[in-house]
C-alpha cells in the first residue's frame, strides 16, 4: 500500500516520519520524502517563489520538516518557539516549579523548573505505580526531593489540583508544605471594561499570556532542557479561537486526539511559569506552620 499526504502533526508523523528521522523505522515500512526540488517539471520561477515564502512555510513544505506544522491559529508558532530558545541558563532569579499530575493511561506526571523567566528543567519523576503506598504520596515524595535539590520553597510551587493532583496537594500540605493549587477550569478575573471575562477559563488566560511572553522575549526556554521536542509538540498543538469577545484555547480532549496523549509537558510549564506566581512571592522556605502561611493568604485551603 502506498499513501501520500502533506506534513501534519498526526498518526502519519508518529508512525512513519518520526521513526524515519530517528532511524528506527521498521524494515517493512518506507518513508520517501517528496520535495518541490524533486519534481523536474517545477520551473525555476516557482522554486524562487517558494524560497520567498515565510520561514515556517518554507521549513514545512519546501524543506520537508514536519515539525514545522504551524496553523494560522496556532498559539505558539514554530518561529516563536525557536526565538524562545536560549543557549545559557540565568545565574540567578526566582525559582518556581509547576507540577502536572498524571490522570490515567498514557498521561505523565511532569515537573517544570523555572529560573527567573527561563524554563531550565523538565522532569518525569520515576514513580513506582506498583508500590502499595498511595500514588499521591509517592509523587509528593519525589516533589519534595526536587524542591530541596533546586532550593525552591513551597510558596513557589504550583500543582494541578484537578483530579489526581488534588491528592498530591493534600499530601504535601499534610507534611507542612503548603503549596499552591492550580485549577485550570476556574473563572478568569481578567475582565473587559463592561465586566465580561476576556477568557473562557483560567487555562486559556495562562496559555495566552505565556504565548505573549514568548513573543515579547520575556519567556525563554533553555535549548538543552530535557524533553524539548515533546514540549515543542505540546506547544504546537495549542490552537485558539476568539468568539463573543472571549479568547478560547482548544480543549485538552481535542488536543489529546491529535497528540495521542495529554499535553503534560506544556501544562507543567504553564503552571511553573512566573506569570502564574503572585508578585512578591520570593521567600525561600522548605516547610512551615499552617498559621504562618494562612495569615498572609487569601486562598481557601
Amino acid at each position: 500500500m502506498t499513501g501520500t499526504c502533506n506534513p501534519a502533526d498526526n498518526w502519519v508523523k508518529d508512525t512513519f516520519y518520526t521513526p524515519w528521522i530517528k532511524g528506527t523505522l521498521p524494515a517493512d515500512f518506507a518513508f520517501i520524502p517528496s520535495l518541490p526540488k524533486d519534481n523536474p517539471h517545477n520551473s525555476q520561477d516557482y522554486q524562487d517563489a517558494l524560497d520567498r515564502m515565510p520561514p515556517q512555510f518554507k521549513k514545512r513544505y519546501v524543506e520537508g520538516n514536519w515539525d514545522y506544522v504551524d496553523d494560522s491559529n496556532a498559539l505558539f508558532p514554530n518561529h516563536v518557539i525557536d526565538r524562545m530558545l536560549v543557549e545559557n541558563l540565568p545565574k540567578s532569579g526566582l525559582k518556581t516549579i509547576g507540577v502536572d499530575v498524571s490522570r490515567e493511561g498514557s498521561d505523565k506526571t511532569v515537573f517544570s523548573l523555572f529560573i527567573g523567566d527561563t524554563l531550565s528543567d523538565l522532569l518525569e519523576p520515576d514513580v513506582d505505580r506498583t508500590d502499595k503506598a498511595p500514588i499521591s504520596d509517592l509523587i509528593a515524595d519525589e516533589l519534595i526531593l526536587y524542591m530541596k535539590k533546586n532550593e525552591v520553597g513551597y510558596q513557589q510551587v504550583w500543582i494541578d489540583a484537578v483530579g489526581n493532583g488534588g491528592g498530591v496537594v493534600d499530601s504535601m500540605r499534610r507534611r507542612g508544605y503548603y503549596v499552591n493549587s492550580f485549577k485550570s477550569g476556574e473563572k478568569t478575573t481578567d475582565l473587559h471594561e463592561d465586566g465580561t471575562p476576556k477568557y473562557d477559563m483560567l487555562r486559556s488566560e495562562r496559555y495566552y499570556k505565556m504565548a505573549q511572553a514568548g513573543q515579547q522575549g520575556t519567556l525563554k526556554i533553555w535549548k538543552h532542557v530535557p524533553f524539548l521536542e515533546d514540549l515543542r509538540r505540546d506547544l504546537l498543538a495549542h490552537t485558539y479561537e476568539v468568539t463573543d469577545k472571549q479568547f478560547i484555547v482548544e480543549s485538552k480532549s481535542k488536543m489529546k486526539k491529535r497528540l495521542g496523549r495529554s499535553p503534560d509537558f506544556s501544562d507543567a510549564v504553564v503552571m511553573g511559569w512566573r506569570g502564574a506566581v503572585p508578585e512578591g512571592a520570593n521567600e525561600i522556605s522548605t516547610g512551615g506552620s499552617w498559621d504562618d502561611l494562612y495569615k498572609d493568604s487569601d486562598e481557601d485551603f
